[in-house]
């Protein structure tokens, strides 16, 4: 007898792929079922609970810091930088000494900057120091600068500046070196000019 369907009508599909199938089938089926039977059961009201439904807990609220506040957070931050001396303080340590989140302690910091009590060196890892002591911690650092042209490390570790900070600013002109080949190196007048600048 010729076959009634052309070649390309049907698919053929192996037998695990098949039962696989079906049992998705069957159990779309049971799951089915089960969403029909609970439909269809009476919702019991409030008083044929036995257990009261909890009371949903608020959501806690963060609570903006009064002004008075943020002055007195920032005057404990002032105090902690100024005792650290010209060993300076990082935000992380900062944030640490007075157990707040180190981005509120930044943004307390910078504040204290823009009115000119304290004032920072260094680039991603930045130590805070209070004006008072800007002349001894730039007098410490003009004493770590050799008498000869410095290479990026050792430039970099002087000025608290990332490596590739120290690159860039030497391609920029903002800090006065050269390139000798591959490597940059920075003028020590460059170096000294540049802590003249910190603060």
């Amino acid at each position: 007898m010729p076959n009634r369907f052309p070649s390309d009508a049907y698919t053929v599909v192996p037998i695990a792929e098949l039962t696989r199938v079906t049992t998705l089938a069957d159990q779309l089926g049971a799951a089915t079922q089960r969403l029909v039977t609970a439909l269809a059961e009476p919702v019991p009201t409030h008083q044929q609970t036995s257990t009261p439904t909890p009371a949903a807990e608020p959501a806690a609220v963060k609570r903006r810091a009064t002004q008075a506040e943020s002055i007195t957070n920032r005057e404990h931050l002032y105090q902690q930088i100024h005792a650290a001396g010209v060993r300076g303080a990082s935000t992380a340590d900062l944030a640490a000494l007075v157990g707040e989140h180190s981005s509120r302690v930044h943004m307390h910091v910078r504040t204290l900057e823009v009115h000119g009590r304290v004032f920072r060196t260094g680039n991603g890892i930045v130590r805070w120091y209070a004006t008072e002591h800007r002349t001894s911690v730039l007098n410490s650092m003009r004493r770590r600068v050799p008498n000869h042209d410095l290479t990026v490390a050792e430039a970099s570790d002087i000025l608290g500046l990332s490596q590739r900070t120290t690159r860039d600013m030497v391609d920029a002109k903002q800090l006065d070196g050269r390139r000798v080949g591959k490597a940059t190196m920075v003028h020590r007048k460059g170096a000294l000019a540049y802590i003249d600048t910190i603060g």
